[in-house]
């Protein structure tokens, strides 16, 4: 057998493989050898079988899966001891291939089209400058948390009169276009919240109301979602005759949440570890919370702005028609030529990325090991609590919990893949020039948009 190859453009290579029969038929037959052992042909006794009749009942299918054999180890061989990196697979050249005529003993050559790596650099360093955002948590922002944080911490009451938000009980019945109850007409008890509504309109005639006062309206219009509709209404969402219906709500009962008071009571239910004795503490406080939390959406901004740095830098080149035709191999029954045609320059730069990111990893030593994979599930289920940390009994515990998760594979590539990407963010803000731009949230979540 010969092997060789020839360059037929800048980032693409034909393979060339030689095969006569010396290189294949001690193979098939010793395969065939031990059909023969093992056939169970009628007129036979085991092993007995004619070696011509196994040849002639298998010989082909024999043949054909120990070429394939042989061209597979032979062309993986050939590209990993002269050190050839490709790009995706080879492809079979069935133009430059002859057609097998079917003569088994007869010298046959096949050709193999490869892409090629394309050489490029990646600057990890001060020389690479990126912007990176900064979500500016202003006093509005805070104060908007400290009265979420009292209304979720707050005590329900039962106030006499209505007001916006509150929680709304009475007695739903289906009336007629002239505003009378129906005849045998669909009704039901719930709870609803202003809040569902959709038009201020509507909203507004459920305020000021007291118990036993009725308001006439349509469910379906004033919330406009058949699900919630639904729900509400106790009815299938397959019943649109009553869930188009106008009906009267008659209040029995209101429900509203009493914010808690901002005090000391608060940031001890909030922050039990007691580091917070004032307001102005509970509001810097938040404002550091709600930077850390924003952290992690503008790190994956930054990265977004990175990969397009990286690749536009790199000047990376790739070989086209190869690559497109091996969109179409690859993905045979998912992918037209045209949607491939269409969506190439994505798919190309996500390609040219990939082959960044594995350089950045390789050369930066950047590795998930399996421990720090359980470390971080034990850490998703441990409490905050550092005596609960040092019982041994839990410790333990979380341990078998981790072992058992991580028997799961494809939760421990998510894992693996959050991890990967949360180093390879660390190492890019540690290594490269960040340019800090400070925006207001409804700018960062504009810019976020738009990019995505």
């Amino acid at each position: 057998m010969k092997v060789t190859h020839e360059s037929t453009g800048e980032l693409t290579a034909t393979v060339k493989i030689e095969v006569s029969p010396g290189d294949y038929n001690e193979q098939v037959t010793k395969v065939l050898k031990d059909y023969q052992r093992k056939a169970n042909v009628p007129g036979f006794r085991p092993g007995k079988v004619p070696f011509g009749m196994i040849k002639k009942m298998y010989g082909s299918g024999v043949f054909a899966e120990e070429l394939n054999k042989l061209l597979s180890d032979s062309l993986n061989n050939y590209i990993t001891d002269n050190h050839i990196d490709i790009l995706g697979q080879p492809l079979a050249n069935d133009d430059r291939t002859p057609q097998f005529d079917g003569d088994e003993e007869k010298n046959l050559e096949f050709y193999f089209d490869l892409g090629l790596m394309p050489e490029f650099k990646v600057d990890i360093s001060e020389n690479t400058a990126v912007e990176y955002c900064k979500v500016i948590v202003d006093d509005k922002m805070v104060e908007n948390y400290m009265d979420d944080i009292a209304r979720r911490n707050g005590m329900p009451i039962n106030p006499e009169v209505s007001e916006a938000a509150d929680m709304l009980k009475g007695e739903f019945a289906e009336i007629t276009e002239e505003g009378q109850l129906t005849e045998n007409g669909h009704t039901c008890t719930n709870s609803f919240s202003t809040d569902q509504l959709i038009e201020d309109t509507e909203k507004a005639k459920f305020l000021g109301l007291k118990a036993g006062d009725s308001v006439d309206f349509n469910p379906s219009k004033a919330i406009g979602n058949v699900t919630n509709v639904a729900k509400l209404l106790d009815l299938d969402k397959a019943d649109d005759a009553h869930l188009q219906a106008d009906y009267r709500f008659t209040l029995q009962e209101i429900t509203r949440t009493e914010p808690a008071a901002i005090n000391q009571e608060l940031f001890d239910k909030v922050y039990p570890e007691g580091e917070v004795k004032s307001v102005e503490e509970f509001r810097e406080r938040i404002r550091t919370e709600a930077g850390v939390a924003f952290e992690a959406d503008t790190d994956k901004q930054f990265l977004n702005d990175v990969v397009k740095k990286l690749i536009e830098d790199s000047k990376m080149v790739l070989p086209v028609d190869f690559m497109k035709r091996w969109l179409f191999d690859n993905n045979q029954g998912k992918l037209t030529r045209e949607q491939i045609e269409s969506d190439f320059d994505n798919f190309a730069n996500s390609m040219k990325w990939q082959l960044i990111e594995n350089k950045i990893i390789k050369e930066h030593d950047v590795v998930v090991s399996d421990q720090e994979i359980k470390d971080y599930i034990i850490g998703y289920f441990k409490p905050r609590n550092s005596e609960a940390e040092m019982d041994p009994e839990m410790v333990k515990r979380f341990d078998s919990i981790a072992t058992t998760i991580m028997q799961n594979k494809e939760e421990v590539h998510k894992i693996n893949d959050k991890l990967y990407e949360q180093k390879l963010i660390t190492l890019l803000k540690n290594s490269l020039k960040l340019v800090e731009k400070e925006v207001t949230y409804e700018e960062f979540i504009t810019l976020a948009s738009a990019n995505h």
